[in-house]
């Protein structure tokens, strides 16, 4: 099987699930396809697996690590050592300012080219679908019906998710991500650094040990649906941008919620969602009931205790108006000290603001976390649901599949129980 079958079948696969879930399908019904797909990812995984014996058996040099971890100890397995987009001597794929979810989708659809060059593709596209009305004849070629839906090409959904991840607290952090070929990416992670001395001529050296655990990147899909009124999709002139960032902001805010703190459902959190990086036990922790700079140099000392280094600040607005409203006894605004104002701030309000219990913030190294994105955003117009027949609905339907893993535990550190009600004139928590 090459990775062009391997693909084709998957897509076809995918868009079987996606109209299970259209039909509202039995959920044995729906868990055996997702089996199914589960079965033939590991088929290729195991191909893969193979062909990377091979490159290391004939590159005895070789040990693949990323970039941006470099020094950091931090190997990929699961889909072989030389993880790439298919196509020979190619480098990794990693998404960055400079290569972004669209050249990823440009770079497998030679057809995207044409597309792309539409000004407002995404906004004529769905007008189109829903009216019939179409600017040209390369946009009603490139959408793919099954039934009573349409399937919005990749590489204009890919678009959305890249927006998506530009108001993502973990995109504007510039966390490193990896499009993954199948539902898992297995990383390792240091667990216990080794520890080199200088030792006299002829002498024995001190035994150091280096050890390594891993984490699993596996695939959670995120899904949402919702209805635009006919007379809307028809007489917006900024439909293309509207439905953009509405989409993009969506899918941005349920990605950091989940990738945050997991999603719980009362009693316990759901495994079919990412684990959360705040209930990361090894990450490092400071607790603060007052909301001023103390907590941030703290936490930024500790990661650099840890030989971390720090570059961004996440937190919410309410703990941000506190602390830019902090004045010395003079009435003089405080500035901030220089292991705050250092970091690159990140204002998002997926971090937890709770009367009587205070706000979480989050201090970190981009590169000590990892996402994996299995599949760019994938967008469907609905018009044939009686929902939609009676009201003069069009139905959106989108998902993604994803995962957030941490891979250096002590270049993250959590600030739990910061105080907003009032602040500490002073700046100080005595």
């Amino acid at each position: 099987m090459t990775k062009n079958d391997y693909l084709s079948k998957r897509q076809e696969m995918l868009n079987t699930l996606q109209k299970m879930i259209s039909d509202g399908a039995a959920e044995a019904d729906y868990q055996a396809q997702k089996d199914r797909i589960n079965a033939l990812d590991e088929q290729w995984q195991q191909i893969c697996d193979r062909q990377a014996q091979a490159d290391l058996f004939n590159d005895k040099t070789s040990g693949f690590v990323p970039p941006w971890a470099a020094g950091e100890g931090v190997t990929f397995s699961g889909i072989g050592s030389n993880y790439q987009t298919g196509r020979a001597n190619e480098d990794p794929v990693f998404l960055s300012d400079h290569r972004t979810m669209t050249d990823f989708a440009r770079e497998n659809n030679a057809d995207a080219a044409g597309i792309l060059s539409q000004p407002e593709a995404l906004g004529d596209l769905v007008r189109g679908v829903v009216t019939g009305k179409w600017q040209n004849r390369e946009l009603q070629n490139a959408v793919t019906t099954s039934g009573t839906s349409v399937l919005i090409p990749q590489v204009l959904s890919a678009q959305v998710i890249d927006l998506a991840r530009d108001v993502s607290l973990f995109g504007q952090a510039k966390v490193p991500t990896v499009p993954m070929l199948t539902n898992n990416l297995t990383i390792s992670r240091i667990k216990t650094d080794p520890v080199f001395k200088f030792k006299e001529e002829g002498a024995a050296a001190d035994e150091s040990s280096f050890e390594l655990d891993s984490v699993e990147l596996k695939s959670k899909t995120i899904y949402g649906y919702c209805y635009v009124t006919f007379e809307a999709i028809e007489s917006s002139r900024n439909l293309d941008a509207v439905v953009r960032r509405t989409f993009a902001a969506a899918v941005a805010q349920g990605i950091d919620q989940a990738m945050l703190y997991g999603q719980c459902n009362g009693s316990s959190y759901d495994e079919f969602a990412p684990a959360g990086i705040m209930n990361d036990a090894d990450i490092l922790s400071v607790e603060s009931s007052a909301c001023n700079y103390d907590a941030f140099v703290r936490a930024a000392g500790a990661i650099r205790k840890k030989n971390g280094i720090p570059s961004v600040v996440a937190i919410n607005a309410a703990v941000d108006e506190v602390l830019a409203l902090q004045k010395n006894l003079r009435g003089d605004y405080l500035e901030p000290p220089k292991q705050f104002s250092e970091l690159q701030k990140i204002i998002t309000n997926q971090l937890k603001d709770v009367e009587g219990v205070g706000s979480d913030a989050l201090v970190f190294d981009p590169s000590a976390m990892l996402i994996g994105l299995q599949n760019s955003l994938r967008i469907k117009v609905i018009e044939g649901s009686d929902e939609a027949i009676k009201k003069g609905l069009v139905a959106f339907q989108l998902y993604s599949m994803l995962d957030c893993q941490v891979v250096r535990p002590s270049a993250i550190c959590k600030i739990t129980g910061i105080g907003t009600s009032t602040a500490d004139p002073e700046g100080s928590e005595g």
